[in-house]
């Protein structure tokens, strides 16, 4: 690390650095390698830059906070009395970021979009619990 350190002259942060093993691994290796880095070992329930920095094999579950964000954005806006540039405004400029920076990295499960679909169509269309509208 010292040598990367001086040839690039940029610093490893060793506070937000860990190491991530396979499960073929030996224990040997598991304990040495973050030892001699001077690092912590895995951080799998941790998230950078707002996605899970390990997935397992259920991407669904992975990313089922996208829905529960987006409605509980929506919800937060349901007692507003929005236009419909209004509403296009808070649905660009807040739902849709959420969703643009994972959706570049992974590919999403269908149901994961299918339900942020719902919760932006139901409020751009003006459906609620109580009343729907026909669009």
């Amino acid at each position: 690390m010292e040598v990367y350190n001086r040839g690039s002259g940029q610093l490893v942060n060793y506070d937000k650095s860990a190491v991530f093993f396979s499960k073929n691994s030996t224990y040997e290796m598991k304990s040495t390698v973050p030892e001699s880095l001077g690092i912590g070992n895995e951080a799998l329930a941790e998230k950078y830059l707002g996605l899970p920095t390990a997935l397992g094999r259920s991407t669904k579950e992975a990313f089922e906070y996208m829905p529960s964000k987006i409605k509980g954005l929506v919800r937060s806006w349901s007692g507003r009395e929005a236009s419909c540039a209004g509403r296009e405004v808070l649905l660009k400029s807040k739902a849709q970021a959420i969703t643009t920076y994972p959706m570049s990295c992974f590919l999403l499960p269908k149901s994961t979009c299918k339900k942020m679909k719902s919760t932006i169509a139901n409020y751009w269309w003006g459906s609620s619990a109580n009343n729907r509208h026909i669009h």
